[in-house]
This record gives C-alpha cells, structure tokens and sequence, in this order.
C-alpha cells in the first residue's frame, strides 16, 4: 500500500463515504504511519497503519449525519 492510499473498507464515521485517496498528510512513528485525511464532509480523519483511530474538527453542516 502506498503512502497515499487508504484502504477501501475505511469510512467516516461521521456520513459513512469511504475515505478513498483523501491523504493531506503522513509520517513514520515508533508504531507506525500516521495519516490525516480529509473526508468529503469536513472531518479529518485519523489513520494508523490501515485502522481509523480518531477523528478531529467539526463535518461541515450541511453533511452532518
């Protein structure tokens, strides 16, 4: 898997969109890649290795699920 890609089975929790190729930022850490990106409803999201681990800032209004 490539450094931008994200797998296929990663939605947002928020409207359920699958994350696709959305990576705005990455970097190695003692326990993996970490990936932030960014959904098409405003949430970023929070990826370790290929697992959503959290979410950061609000989804746009209009999107809210």
């Amino acid at each position: 898997m490539q450094r931008n890609e994200i797998p296929d089975a990663v939605t947002c929790p928020n409207c359920g969109w699958p994350a696709g190729d959305a990576v705005t930022s990455a970097h190695h850490t003692s326990t993996g890649a970490v990936r932030y990106a960014h959904c098409v409803c405003g949430l970023r999201l929070v990826l370790l290795g290929e697992t959503l681990i959290g979410t950061a800032g609000a989804p746009d209004a209009a999107m809210a699920g």
